[in-house]
């Protein structure tokens, strides 16, 4: 060798070297994996999550669209919570209402909603059933008339050990027929 290239005394690295670099990435690995894992628990819990509350919208829509301008048969104001509802909807004809000679509407037969094991279900004036939710194995629901006219609903949506709650009243506005005065 020359003084232009001077001799290599090192070609490669030392044992402490290959440890400590060993060291470093398997901690990065473990960090990394770690992080991983925490993210896909988070992200399973939040289906969960959004599964349940996804059940509950789901009846609150369609609870929303057939109590609308329905006269409520029971539960009556001052009655316990149930979990069964029977009401009454306006008799149509096409789109149109259908009313007497005073303009109050006409009712057409009971129908009802009921819990019935973990689906949320609705029973038609000829007895056939129609599923309009599955609220899980804690699901519940209670129907309560807070005052002439306004139902209370208070629904639990469980998926997988996670529940979701949701109470809300629905104004029955066609509940009371008003006094008809006859000449």
């Amino acid at each position: 060798m020359d003084a232009f290239h001077p001799r290599v005394t090192r070609r490669g690295l030392t044992l402490a070297e290959v440890l400590v670099a060993s060291a470093i990435f398997a901690m990065l690995t473990m960090m990394t994996l770690a992080a991983y894992r925490l993210s896909f628990q988070a992200s399973a819990k939040q289906d969960v999550h959004s599964q349940a509350y996804r059940a509950a919208m789901l009846a609150v829509g369609h609870l929303q669209r057939l109590l609308r301008g329905s006269e409520l048969v029971s539960p009556k104001v001052g009655d316990p919570a149930t979990s069964e509802l029977e009401f009454q909807p306006p008799l149509q004809t096409g789109d149109q209402l259908v009313v007497d000679q005073w303009g109050a509407p006409r009712w057409g037969a009971t129908q009802k909603i009921r819990l019935e094991g973990t689906n949320l279900v609705h029973e038609d004036d000829t007895g056939r059933t129609r599923l309009l939710a599955r609220l899980g194995q804690r699901g519940e629901v209670a129907f309560t008339q807070t005052a002439e006219g306004m139902v209370e609903i208070r629904l639990v949506s469980d998926a997988a050990g996670s529940l979701y709650e949701v109470t809300f009243k629905v104004f029955l506005s066609n509940q009371q027929n008003p006094p008809v005065t006859r000449f």
